[in-house]
């Protein structure tokens, strides 16, 4: 009797640790959705620039307009959003919270730590500043939750980068790269083991990248960020504006500063030096997600989860196929931020696939009873 009573204690701490992340997420929906409706009172106008134009493009809207923002404007006119902003607000924080529980459902949240429970409140509330309002992004959610749902066959992933081909096709020129880069990857990762040549393989994709472009067109790699740069050099909200590490005529150098650039998206380094403390916040959240990915990829290319679980190599083929388009093109931090936000739930997925793997100091026996089946 004495035994039950000392443990009944321990074992109701246990389950209540368990729950409490599930809890805190759970809690933290209304409150994130809260914040989304009544963002413009909360932030600077300079968060809705995009949203203005896009809202002043609806009534032109034309499917066959090679503007972006009157295109965007036609969807979202066709979709019945023109005149129920409250309303869209609400579908496009809905579709990132249902994505963000596709990739972790309630019973792995009980496994996250502090931090990663912290990361995930921040994905929430980076939906409520970001996607709570006329965005570009609404559609990369909805492309993002369609890799998640698609059945595991191959002719499905064929089929993903029709869809991405399209958004490029309309919206953004730039995703056709990202469409090609995800096509790769997701052949390459099955068949990798070591992480350590992923950076080998960027840093040797951005050379020859350098040098097609100044073949063919005449211009550096960092092209169409400069351009941008320049539109915006005097502007107070680019603040956060990504420079050039290295003389980028050179194709060599123009392939080494992508891949410096690169690493500064993963590092954010430059926000390091400011005094902002919405950078500081934002630079650690970025570190410490990809401290998590890189560690829980290494593990998972070690136990060989990306050759047979088609929903995790999806989810990190997608992952680091737009961040070696965005260090192309990404011409400040806060853009980075913006475009980078549906993928993030994917960083969830590969946390939550890597705490499925046994532990190392399991005995045989019960690694094989744990060992996951092929898992989508």
């Amino acid at each position: 009797m004495r035994h039950r009573r000392s443990g009944g204690p321990r074992l109701n701490h246990d389950a209540i640790g368990q729950a409490l992340p599930a809890a805190i997420v759970a809690v933290f929906f209304p409150i994130s959705l809260i914040v989304g409706l009544n963002n413009k009172a909360l932030l600077p106008e300079k968060f809705f620039y995009d949203s203005a134009t896009l809202r002043s493009r609806m009534p032109i809207g034309d499917p066959s307009s090679g503007d972006s923002f009157i295109v965007m404007g036609w969807i979202y006119r066709q979709l019945g959003g023109m005149n129920h902003y409250a309303e869209v607000q609400i579908a496009q924080m809905a579709i990132f919270a249902i994505l963000l529980l596709t990739c972790v459902p309630w019973r792995r949240l009980s496994t996250f730590g502090p931090l990663a429970t912290a990361g995930v409140l921040y994905a929430l509330v980076s939906s409520a500043v970001y996607l709570a309002q006329y965005s570009k992004e609404s559609l990369v959610v909805v492309l993002v939750l369609l890799l998640r749902v698609l059945p595991k066959h191959w002719s499905m992933d064929l089929a993903f980068v029709g869809a991405m081909a399209v958004y490029a096709q309309h919206i953004r020129t730039y995703w056709y790269i990202i469409a090609g880069l995800y096509l790769v990857l997701r052949v390459l990762l099955p068949r990798l083991r070591s992480m350590g040549w992923l950076p080998i393989l960027a840093l040797v994709g951005y050379v020859v990248m350098a040098f097609g472009l100044q073949a063919v067109m005449g211009q550096p790699l960092s092209y169409a960020r400069d351009v941008v740069s320049e539109s915006r050099t005097f502007s107070q909200d680019a603040q956060s504006a990504i420079q050039n590490y290295l003389p980028t005529a050179n194709p060599v150098l123009g392939g080494l500063n992508a891949w410096l650039t690169l690493a500064t998206l993963i590092v954010p380094l430059p926000l390091l030096l400011s005094p902002n403390p919405l950078y500081l916040v934002f630079c650690g959240v970025t570190i410490g997600l990809w401290v998590g990915l890189v560690l829980s990829l290494r593990r998972l290319l070690q136990a060989g989860r990306l050759r047979v679980d088609v929903g995790l190599t999806r989810a990190v083929s997608m992952i680091f196929a737009l961040i070696f388009a965005q260090a192309l093109f990404e011409p400040d931090f806060g853009s980075y931020l913006r475009h980078s936000l549906p993928t993030m739930p994917l960083f969830f997925l590969v946390l939550a696939r890597a705490q499925q793997l046994p532990s190392r100091r399991a005995p045989l026996a019960a690694r094989s009873r744990t060992e996951p089946n092929h898992v989508v």
